[in-house]
């Protein structure tokens, strides 16, 4: 059941990065002159492309952070800002936003199942962005089950996202007629808001880490050291305090003064005996 769970999260925040809704006016336009079987295999082939370069990305998006020595803090503002950019950018939309002109795309015989349907429509900056930072996070986990775990989780999460596109594709003629061309304005906004709101929750979760990260590395870790090469004076302030220690050196200050007068009585009876 756990694992159902954390499958539909990670489908709920990678769909509305990838956003096939936003993709059928482009498909419909690319593929206006094309065949119904042409158009078929076109989508089919997009969302497979579209679902390799997530899987790659999931794979190897640690090793390229560790290759250029980039933070999962850093991603993660990098990414909410991207994130948070396409969001505002689906909210109010151009009118290419691919930069590609699809009238005179649909007249061309070039192969778009990778550019642009693949990426950027699908798996584009955003949807790359957010499975980076998945795999950064599934490979900071501890033991090895927990990784295996939290990676088949997110591998079956983005085949499940590309089934989703499959069948947003395959059926993109009878959403186009139910919802029509204001329906899906309105939907790809709607999908721009949440995606601006899982931008900025990134940038506000990267800001968090990258303090904690700070305190550790500027406080803790430099007074530890000193600690351990050269003994501080006990009213260091940097130094925690042992409340066992204080507490027998206090004990020792208030017998002190009543030992005192004792062994001054020792010694007048030793000078003066009777």
């Amino acid at each position: 059941m756990e694992y159902i769970k954390d499958c539909i999260a990670y489908v709920g925040s990678i769909f509305p990065m990838v956003n096939p809704f936003s993709t059928v006016p482009l498909f419909l336009s690319l593929t206006a002159r094309m065949t119904m079987e042409e158009r078929v295999k076109l989508g089919d082939k997009a969302c497979f492309n579209a679902t390799v370069i997530m899987l790659v990305a999931l794979f190897l998006g640690t090793l390229l952070l560790h290759f250029f020595n980039i933070s999962v803090p850093s991603l993660r503002i990098a990414g909410g800002l991207v994130v948070s950019f396409l969001g505002f950018s689906m909210l109010f939309p151009s009118s290419h936003p691919d930069g590609i002109d699809p009238n005179s795309a649909s007249q061309s015989g070039v192969n778009y199942s990778v550019i642009p349907l693949a990426f950027p429509s699908m798996a584009g900056a955003g949807s790359l962005a957010t499975i980076m930072t998945i795999s950064a996070i599934n490979a900071s986990k501890e033991s090895w089950s927990e990784r295996v775990y939290s990676y088949t989780s997110s591998s079956l999460a983005i085949i499940i996202v590309g089934l989703l596109c499959f069948l947003v594709l395959r059926t993109s003629n009878r959403i186009k007629k139910f919802l029509g061309p204001e329906g899906i304005d309105a939907m790809t906004r709607i999908m721009g808001l949440i995606m601006v709101c899982i931008g900025v929750q990134f940038i506000a979760t990267g800001v968090g880490e990258f303090k904690v990260v700070h305190d550790q590395k500027y406080n803790q870790p430099i007074f530890v050291h000193q600690i351990h090469r050269a003994p501080a004076p006990t009213d260091s302030p940097f130094l925690p305090i042992d409340r066992n220690n204080t507490a027998q050196k206090e004990e020792e200050i208030s017998e002190a003064p009543q030992s005192a007068p004792e062994e001054s009585g020792t010694v007048k009876n030793a000078d003066n005996p009777q």
